[in-house]
C-alpha cells in the first residue's frame, strides 16, 4: 500500500522512489528496502529523510539496512559510507533491537570521535545498562568525548544528557583506550597501586590554562606518597607514546572530524595534568628531552585540515619545562625557540625562558646558546642521506647550505633521477624543506655572533668548545673566525686552533675565551691576521680582521 506523501521530501529525490521505499518500509522484499535506502543515499537524501524512512521499519528491516551498511564500513572508517544514512540507522534503532545487535550497534559507537544526537547515545547506553551489563570501555570513550562537545555547544534545547549519565557511571577507567600512552596507563595503574590511582585522578581535574595554587599543592602532596623521582620515570615512558598512531582507529559522522588525528580530549585533560605534574619533579636528562620533544609532536598539523592537533599539550610541555629547575629544561626551551612557528606558544617559551633565567641566574645571551639544534648534521657542517640509492650531502659553509647528489657510482648528478624522484617525493621534499631551515639557522647564528663582537663576553674553554667550536651548526662559523683564548689569539686551520705562527694551542679546560675585535689589538697584528686568513682561504662570514674600524686619535 502506498504511504502518505512526505512534504519534507527533498527535492533531489524523485517523488515516485521514496513513496515506493517509504511502502516497503511496512511489507515488501527487505532487501529492496535496503537497496532503495542506499539509493536515496546516493541521491544526497538528508539523514533527515533516511530517518523518516527508517523510524517506522519493522526490526528485521531496519536490521537488514544496518548490516548492509556496517558490512560496508568494515576496513573503511575514513570516511563512513553514506555518512546520511549511517546517521540516521543509528538515529532511528527500534526500542525492540535483540541485545546481541544493541551490543554491536555500542562497538561500531566507540569508533566514533563524536556522536551526535547527544540525546540518542544516552538513551543507547542506558538500554545496554539494563540488560545488566557494563558499558564497553570504547563506549565509554565516544560518550566521554560527545560529553565534552555537548557542553561545549551547550545547545539549549538538549541541556547536558551525557555529563548527567556519566555523574551516575561508576569505576570508570581513568583514561579512554585507544591512544597508546593512555594504552599504558591502563596496562600499568593496576599494579602502580592505590596511590597512583589517586595521583592520575588528579590529573583529571586539569582543567584550567596553568595549575592553580590548590592544585599544585595537592598534586605535591599525592608526589610525595609516590616518589617524586619514581612519578619521573613512569610519567615520563608515558609521555614518549604520546603522538604515536591511535591503536584503535576512529571514524568521523557528525562532525566529519579526522578523529585519527585528533587527540582524545578526554585524554588530553589528563595527559595536561601529567604534565604538569612532571613539571614538579626532579629534573633529569630524559624529563626535560621528553617534555621538549612532546611540545613540537602537539603542534603537528592535520594533513586534511591543517588544525593544530594539541596547543593544549604543547603549552602543557612547555609550562612544565618553566618549571624544572635546572638548565636541562632551559635548553630545551632554548631549542624550542628554534623549532616553533605557532607564535600564542613561542610567547609561552619566551616567558618560560624569562622565569628559568631568573632562577637560575643565567643570561638571556647563554639561553640563546644552549638550544641551538644540530639540525641531524654529523661532525661539523656535514650531513649525509640515502635516499633510493642515491647520496645526498648537505655541506653547511659560512655562506650558506649547499646539497649535492651523488649516484651509486659516487658521481655527481645535477639532481635525483626521475625513478628516485616519483618513489621518494616526500623524504626528498623533506630534505630540501630541511636544507632551507639550516639555511635560515646559520644566517641567525651569523647575526648573533656579529652582535657578540661588542658585547665582550668570555666562556670558559671547554663550555665554549661545545657550545662553539664543536657544535654542528654554530662551529661552521666559529671555525672562521679569530678567538682569544687563555691571552692568545687564534683562529682554527688544519683541525686545530692555532696562532699567527701556525702552532697548534692546547688550552686547559677552565682557559677563559673570548671572541676577537680589531678595536682590541694593533694595526700590525690586525695586517698579520689578515694575512693568515687569506693563507689559509679562510673568508669570514663575520668580519673580524677586514672589519672597518675607527680608532681614537
Amino acid at each position: 500500500m502506498t504511504q502518505p506523501q512526505s512534504p519534507q521530501v527533498h527535492p533531489r529525490i524523485p517523488q515516485g522512489l521514496y513513496d515506493r521505499v517509504k511502502a516497503l518500509s511496512v511489507d515488501g522484499e527487505v532487501g529492496e528496502f535496503a537497496d532503495g535506502l542506499v539509493e536515496i543515499a546516493g541521491l544526497k537524501g538528508t539523514s533527515w529523510d533516511l530517518r523518516e524512512l527508517l523510524k517506522g521499519a519493522p526490526v528485521d528491516r531496519w536490521l537488514a539496512v544496518y548490516r548492509r551498511v556496517s558490512d560496508a564500513r568494515v576496513g573503511q572508517l575514513r570516511p563512513v559510507p553514506n555518512p546520511p544514512l549511517w546517521d540516521a540507522i543509528r538515529e532511528s534503532v527500534p526500542p525492540d533491537v535483540p541485545a546481541e545487535v544493541l551490543h554491536e550497534i555500542l562497538d561500531d559507537l566507540g569508533q566514533e570521535f563524536y556522536y551526535y544526537p547527544y540525546a540518542q547515545l544516552a538513551a543507547l547506553a542506558r538500554a545496554w545498562l539494563a540488560t545488566g551489563a557494563a558499558l564497553p570501555p570504547t563506549m565509554i570513550g565516544v560518550i566521554r568525548r560527545s560529553a565534552i562537545d555537548e557542553e561545549k555547544r551547550n545547545w539549549p534545547d538538549t541541556g547536558c544528557v551525557l555529563p548527567e549519565l556519566l555523574a551516575e557511571l561508576t569505576g570508570l577507567p581513568p583514561v579512554n583506550p585507544g591512544e597508546v600512552w593512555a594504552d599504558r596507563v591502563l596496562a600499568e595503574l593496576p599494579e602502580l597501586g592505590a596511590d597512583w590511582q589517586a595521583l592520575v585522578d588528579h590529573a583529571a581535574t586539569a582543567t584550567s590554562d596553568k595549575p592553580s595554587a590548590r592544585w599544585e599543592n595537592r598534586g605535591r602532596e599525592l608526589l610525595d606518597l609516590v616518589g617524586p623521582d619514581r612519578t619521573a620515570r613512569v610519567i615520563t615512558s608515558w609521555l614518549r607514546l604520546v603522538g604515536q598512531p591511535r591503536s584503535m582507529p576512529l571514524s568521523w559522522s557528525f562532525h566529519r572530524d579526522h578523529g585519527e588525528q585528533r587527540y582524545d580530549p578526554h585524554n588530553e585533560v589528563v595527559l595536561r595534568g601529567l604534565v604538569w605534574l612532571l613539571g614538579f619533579t626532579p629534573a633529569t636528562p630524559d624529563s626535560a628531552r621528553t617534555l621538549g620533544e612532546l611540545v613540537p609532536t602537539a603542534l603537528r598539523r592535520s594533513p586534511w585540515s591543517e588544525h593544530l592537533i594539541s596547543p593544549v599539550t604543547a603549552r602543557a610541555g612547555v609550562y612544565a619545562l618553566s618549571r624544572l629547575a635546572d638548565v636541562l629544561a632551559v635548553e630545551e626551551l632554548a631549542g624550542l625557540t628554534h623549532r616553533l612557528t605557532v607564535k600564542s606558544v613561542l610567547k609561552d617559551v619566551d616567558t618560560a625562558i624569562t622565569r628559568q633565567t631568573v632562577a637560575l641566574g643565567i643570561t638571556r645571551a647563554e639561553v640563546e646558546e644552549l638550544g641551538i639544534p644540530a639540525y641531524g648534521l654529523t661532525g661539523v657542517g656535514h650531513r649525509t642521506s640515502e635516499i633510493g640509492g642515491v647520496t645526498a650531502t648537505l655541506t653547511v659553509t659560512g655562506a650558506g647550505v649547499d646539497l649535492t647528489w651523488r649516484d651509486g657510482t659516487g658521481k655527481v648528478i645535477k639532481s635525483p633521477p626521475p625513478a628516485v624522484r616519483k618513489h621518494h617525493t616526500v623524504a626528498i621534499r623533506d630534505l630540501r624543506a630541511e636544507t632551507k631551515r639550516i639555511g635560515k639557522a646559520l644566517a641567525a647564528q651569523i647575526n648573533r655572533l656579529e652582535r657578540e663582537m661588542t658585547a665582550e663576553r668570555v666562556w670558559t674553554y671547554d663550555i665554549w668548545s661545545q657550545r662553539y667550536l664543536d657544535h654542528p651548526l654554530v662551529g661552521v662559523v666559529a671555525r672562521q673566525l679569530i678567538w682569544t683564548v687563555d691571552g692568545q689569539s687564534c683562529g682554527y686551520a688544519d683541525g686545530a686552533l692555532r696562532g699567527l705562527d701556525d702552532r697548534p694551542l692546547t688550552p686547559a679546560p677552565d682557559a677563559p675565551v673570548s671572541l676577537w675585535h680589531p678595536l682590541r689589538h694593533t694595526e700590525d697584528e690586525v695586517a698579520a691576521w689578515r694575512s693568515w686568513l687569506d693563507r689559509h682561504g679562510i673568508r669570514q662570514p663575520v668580519e673580524q680582521a677586514h672589519r672597518p674600524v675607527v680608532r681614537p686619535s
